[in-house]
């Protein structure tokens, strides 16, 4: 279910992550770009969530390119 509430983030990392990961990233949105990093993007409810997304991305060895609010 996607969220309603929170901030809408954009998290790009360097390697690809496949949009099956979308449910157990939270439903973020997850796409390639065309420099070849991957993007996700959703709304965060609130910092500890955000810290959590952030953990799991560490834990799954993916490069962090950027954070970025954008709302």
């Amino acid at each position: 279910m996607e969220q309603t509430s929170g901030n809408l983030y954009q998290i790009l990392v360097q390697e690809p992550i496949t949009p099956c990961w979308s449910d157990w990233l939270n439903d973020i949105k997850i796409q390639r770009t065309e420099e070849g990093v991957t993007q996700l993007t959703g709304r965060i409810i609130d910092q500890t969530a955000l810290y959590g997304l952030l953990n799991i991305l560490r834990d799954l060895n993916l490069t962090l390119l950027s954070v970025r609010r954008v709302d």
